[in-house]
């Protein structure tokens, strides 16, 4: 065994040694050859043949020599490699194949409970078009390419889950392309707030560092509410709130943090205000590299969603209108779900 390894160690220096005296030989009369050998090896092949019959500048015994260890070492390995031990063999395999066993045993129940999940996607009631919410007194027009899912099916469908809709969520916009099923879907999660009047304050002349630092203190506490879950924080503003004053909308991005997580993702948000309440559209959890994707969903489900007549945020009536308990400002931050 030592000898075989000492062979596989010396091997190549001799190679390189009887290599370096054929360029030695050969620069007694053609020192350009010689230096062109020494940067690139496999010019020596064609010096052996231009220098073949001529006894004086003779390289064929080194390079033959520098040749042969190469060969020697290189069929040494390819040996080792080939005759490796059959005891070794075994064992690699078996082991290999007890980590096999078990992963394809995850993999059958995963794709297992993958496929009856997609059996009862394949029969939820996909809408499209105008949809009217009744108790916010609005309608969502469903933009091309995407499908409305009712909030009672979504809760059928993940009634054995976790992750199903939140408690004030009326359906989810889901795009076409997308598969719920697959462990990297999206889709845009509409919550109606019927909670009253949702004042602007100040939030528009408001620093947005003011914002983040109160954003992420209600982040904090979101985390800790969460339990096993897992801790996160708000790093920043990966698109800091944008309000829109004709549309009484607002639009902005969250960069998330999770403890022992390398990657971020993002929180993607848009809310429209209405007289009675808000919207606030959501797709959770993102990639990084799906930002301008998630903006504009959310944003353009804000875009489709119209008040009626006498419900939008201009009707509002500081007399007989009940007033909600957060502001703007609480909304976006995210501190309101402890004020309601």
């Amino acid at each position: 065994m030592f000898t075989s390894i000492y062979l596989l160690g010396m091997l190549p220096i001799l190679a390189g040694l009887f290599y370096l005296f054929a360029v030695a030989r050969l620069w007694r009369t053609d020192s350009t050859l010689a230096i062109v050998m020494l940067l690139f090896w496999p010019a020596g092949l064609y010096a052996l043949v231009r220098y073949w019959g001529e006894e004086d500048n003779n390289i064929r015994v080194p390079m033959f020599a520098s040749l042969g260890a190469l060969a020697i070492w290189c069929g040494m390995i390819v040996w080792g490699f080939n005759h490796f031990s059959e005891h070794e063999r075994t064992t690699a395999f078996a082991d290999a194949s007890d980590e096999d066993s078990a992963a394809a045993s995850q993999d059958d129940g995963k794709t297992e409970t993958q496929l009856h999940f997609s059996i009862a996607l394949a029969k939820l009631p996909l809408r499209t078009g105008r949809i009217e919410i009744a108790p916010s007194h609005a309608a969502i027009d469903v933009p091309t390419h995407f499908h409305f899912i009712d909030r009672d099916s979504l809760k059928t469908l993940y009634a054995d889950a976790d992750n199903g809709p939140g408690d004030h969520s009326v359906g989810w916009l889901v795009h076409e392309s997308v598969n719920l099923a697959a462990d990297d879907a999206w889709f845009v999660d509409i919550t109606w707030l019927g909670d009253g009047y949702v004042a602007q304050n100040d939030f528009a002349t408001r620093a947005r560092d003011m914002i983040l630092a109160e954003a992420q203190r209600a982040t904090v506490e979101q985390s800790a509410q969460q339990g096993d879950i897992g801790s996160f924080s708000l790093a920043r503003y990966a698109e800091d709130p944008v309000f829109d004053a004709t549309r009484h909308s607002v639009t902005w991005v969250e960069d998330i943090a999770y403890a022992g997580q390398r990657e971020h993702t993002l929180n993607c948000y848009a809310a429209t205000l209405g007289r009675g309440g808000a919207f606030l559209y959501a797709i959770n959890s993102i990639s990084m590299k799906r930002q301008e994707l998630c903006l504009r969903s959310v944003r353009l489900a804000s875009a489709r969603t119209e008040f009626a007549s006498g419900h939008t945020y201009a009707d509002h009536s500081g007399l007989f209108d009940h007033k909600a308990k957060y502001d703007l400002t609480a909304l976006v931050t995210g501190a309101f779900a402890s004020k309601r």
